[in-house]
């Protein structure tokens, strides 16, 4: 929000208010808002740990929103992060578990060079590592994993 106080006829002095509209814990990028986990989960346990805070693991809809995320897993110094696509119901059909959009009709995706691959013929849970790219691993495996619930 913008605040304008004039302090003569020539000047003008503003200021701005960022009021988040996030939980505490949470940090706004656009119209969501995120939270990191600092402990590690599966990727299922991650999924349900962020519906009981109200949101659900983050889905990465555009290169901007892309490069917020990967900012977000440099700044916490994490190799992978869990977020919420799985091909689970369908092999090689990735989906966004919340709003069930297909990666394949989505016109933004940023896999590693070669992923997904599921090399070990169990890699069906993404995860963002911290060069930004996504990649497929074993839904087993234990990661800190990101939380997105929309801003308001």
């Amino acid at each position: 929000m913008l605040y304008m106080r004039p302090t003569s006829s020539e000047e003008i002095i503003c200021f701005f208010s960022t009021k988040s509209q996030c939980k505490q814990g949470w940090i706004q990028h656009d119209e969501s808002c995120y939270h990191m986990s600092h402990d590690l989960e599966q990727w299922a346990d991650a999924h349900y740990l962020c519906h009981l805070l109200g949101g659900y693991l983050a889905e990465v809809n555009t290169a901007e929103e892309g490069a917020f995320l990967d900012n977000q897993v440099k700044l916490f110094h994490f190799g992978e992060v869990w977020v919420g696509a799985t091909d689970l119901v369908f092999e090689g059909e990735w989906v966004w578990s919340e709003s069930q959009s297909k990666l394949s009709e989505q016109h933004y995706t940023n896999w590693s060079p070669g992923e997904p691959n599921n090399a070990q013929s169990n890699e069906n849970c993404m995860a963002i590592t911290n060069t930004g790219y996504w990649n497929d691993a074993p839904c087993s495996v234990l990661l800190h994993y990101l939380c997105e619930m929309p801003s308001g």
